[in-house]
């Protein structure tokens, strides 16, 4: 029953009228100054050492507002103008199916779902829900709302995607997280990065892109950014290093996007709890 009224209330909040979702956005950043500022200001100073404490405070603060405001307004992903900054046409990056590998920046789920209103099929990843039962489902009920695909996380859920892909379908995975998987280096930590986009790529044959949204100059319009992830295959490689070769290539190009956009990126989700930072 807690869970339920839990539920109903968050979904209550991300249909609200603005003025109201506006007063609340205030109140959870306010909240999260002080639960996280700290944590996020450590994190950015191994990151970001060139600027001054000051600066580091400043940015840790924008990057608090703007994932407060993208979390709470996000079912107003439906009324954003969205322009799509591809290598080719998105037809002939679809043709039979991709892999997208997203990260957490700018409004969650605004590339699949401008994707999808492109007229691509698409389908992206959810959680169990083990732990945030509530959570979870409103997570679930956002997906059904913007009309995006998806395909819960289970024992199985990699013989799902793979037929996903022989189906014509374009899979979105996460690619930030820090999930069990290739020992790397990280923005400046040791940690594990997820191979699950690359493995996709490899065993389907499917081509691996880096997707990521950044609000446009104009107000109310994002820009989709796709870029192709390639591997320079030496000849007999086996597919497992063919996999860590992908991976590392997208591993240095979500560094670099994130380097270059940090108030975007997604630094309230504790990324690096438990990393050693790298040594130099």
């Amino acid at each position: 029953m807690a869970q339920r009224i839990l539920l109903a209330l968050l979904w209550g909040l991300l249909k609200a009228p603005k003025f109201i979702r506006a007063v609340f956005i205030k109140g959870l950043i306010w909240l999260l100054l002080r639960a996280k500022l700290g944590r996020i200001c450590k994190d950015m100073r191994v990151i970001f050492n060139q600027l001054s404490e000051q600066e580091i405070c400043a940015l840790a603060r924008l990057c608090i507002v703007n994932v407060v405001s993208n979390v709470i307004n996000i079912l107003d992903i439906k009324n954003i103008n969205y322009t799509i900054n591809a290598p080719m046409p998105i037809e002939q990056l679809t043709d039979n199916g991709a892999v997208f590998a997203s990260i957490h920046m700018g409004k969650a789920d605004s590339a699949a779902y401008a994707l999808k209103q492109s007229g691509i099929k698409v389908c992206t990843i959810i959680g169990a829900g083990k732990k945030s039962p509530a959570l979870h489902q409103l997570g679930l009920r956002i997906l059904q709302y913007l009309d995006i695909p998806y395909i819960k996380k289970s024992k199985s859920i990699f013989f799902q995607l793979v037929k996903a892909l022989s189906q014509g379908q374009s899979i979105f995975v996460h690619g930030d997280l820090k999930n069990t998987g290739l020992p790397t280096s990280f923005l400046g930590f040791q940690t594990t990065i997820p191979k699950t986009a690359p493995s996709l790529s490899i065993l389907s044959n499917r081509p691996l892109y880096f997707v990521y949204s950044l609000p446009g100059k104009n107000a109310n319009e994002y820009i989709i950014n796709i870029e192709l992830v390639e591997g320079l295959f030496a000849p007999k490689l086996t597919n497992g290093q063919k996999i860590e070769q992908l991976t590392y290539a997208l591993t240095r190009k979500m560094e670099a996007v994130i380097l270059q956009n940090p108030e975007q990126w997604f630094w309230v989700y504790n990324r690096f709890k438990n990393c050693q930072v790298k040594k130099t």
